[in-house]
Order: C-alpha cells, then sequence, then structure tokens
C-alpha cells in the first residue's frame, strides 16, 4: 500500500487515531447488530423493547466516540496541522501531484490557498485528456454532454477543484442470469467553491457549492 503524503507530516498521527476510533464504531457489537437488524427488518426478531435498549446502546456508543474524535480535531486545529493529503492522479502515461482534503482531518483556515494554487495543475492534466475523451456534465441524476470551453466557464468560477480516475471493470448481470464485462475509463473533475470544510455536503450551505464533469468515450454510468 502506498504511504499517505499529508501536507504536514503531524497529520499522520492525527489520522492514525481517528481511523482507530472509526475501526471501534464498525466493530462495536451494537453496530454489527443494527446493521444485521437492518437487513432482516428487527420485527421479525425482537420486541421494540429490546430494539429501543440496542438502539440507545448504540447512540451512547456514537456520542462517546464522536466526542473523542471531536477532542483530537480540537488538537489539530489549536496546533494550526494542515488537513490536506497530496496524491497523484495518474491516467495512460500522465501524472499529476494535486492536493486535496483529507476524509479524517478538519480543513483549517489556511487549506484553502493550497487547494486553490493547485488550480492550473489540474487544468492541464484535463486538457491534456480533452483530446482523447468526450466531456459530460452532470445534472442531478442525468449527464449532457459539452466542450472544453463550457467546461472553461466553470473553471474560472470555481475555486479549487477535485480530479479522480477511474480504471476498472464493471460486471453486468442481465435477467438471464448472462454476465458480461465493461471496461470502465473515466476522468472526473469537481468544480469547487466556498467552504471546504463543508464542501461535501454543499447543497447545505449557501455559497459553498461543486459541478462535477466527466471526461470518457459513452455516456457515464451514474
Amino acid at each position: 500500500m502506498t504511504k499517505r503524503r499529508y501536507h504536514d507530516p503531524r497529520a499522520d498521527e492525527i489520522v492514525q487515531k481517528i481511523e482507530a476510533i472509526n475501526q471501534s464504531i464498525h466493530s462495536h457489537p451494537s453496530s454489527i447488530r443494527v446493521k444485521e437488524l437492518m437487513l432482516v427488518g428487527w420485527v421479525n426478531v425482537m420486541s421494540e423493547q429490546e430494539f429501543e435498549i440496542l438502539w440507545n446502546e448504540h447512540d451512547t456508543m456514537l456520542d462517546a466516540a464522536h466526542k473523542e474524535q471531536d477532542a483530537i480535531w480540537e488538537i489539530q486545529s489549536s496546533e494550526s496541522i494542515s488537513g490536506i493529503e497530496w496524491f497523484t492522479v495518474s491516467y495512460g502515461n500522465v501524472d499529476v501531484e494535486l492536493p486535496r482534503t483529507c476524509e479524517e482531518l478538519q480543513v483549517i483556515p489556511s487549506d484553502k490557498k493550497i487547494l486553490i494554487q493547485s488550480k492550473a495543475k489540474a487544468l492541464e492534466f484535463l486538457k491534456h485528456w480533452n483530446q482523447v475523451f468526450r466531456l459530460w456534465r452532470r445534472f442531478d441524476s442525468s449527464w449532457l454532454e459539452l466542450n472544453w470551453n463550457d467546461f472553461y466557464a466553470e473553471y474560472q468560477r470555481s475555486e479549487w477543484i477535485e480530479t479522480r480516475t477511474d480504471d476498472s471493470v464493471l460486471r453486468h448481470i442481465d435477467l438471464n442470469g448472462n454476465e458480461s464485462e465493461q471496461p470502465v475509463f473515466a476522468i472526473t473533475a469537481d468544480c469547487y467553491w466556498g467552504d471546504p470544510s463543508v464542501a461535501y455536503q454543499a447543497s447545505s450551505y449557501p455559497g459553498t457549492g461543486a459541478i462535477t464533469f466527466e471526461w470518457n468515450n459513452s455516456i457515464p454510468a451514474f
């Protein structure tokens, strides 16, 4: 496994602590039992009172875990430890190293500048592959084919870009049980603006948002 690279090396210890808490949540007996009951339907295996006791136990465990996470993130913020990690976006023979907000870390005010400064590097990577693939923009659950000028207009209005690639195989099974494989080759770019700390919940925060574009040679699957 490739070692993750954080903008601030001190973040590695923070991430390890947060990952340990997340693991404890997923492996807790109440979490495992709740997941099982969600699949089979709790009314089929226990009384409402028993389920309420289990649910309260689960909530208590989550509250304690979240308080522990908040305490760790408060230390991260007080010590001005960046919430940015660096990763390499690769496609074909073209690589580019870009920053992104780390899921296990909190964004601090200075992080937005790091994201903004990487915008031009992301653009050059996308411009190269725009010569090869068709370009699509996501509208809710549908996609509209566009051209480079359409993307560039949104690029100029956005503040930073997060880019990812997908080079995989989708397996489909039809109604007759026949299985087929479909290769997926795609490059996705999310054009963001606003507050990076809430960018993934942008619909709930005025002034923050994102527009998603995808480069491939067929209509995106979703």
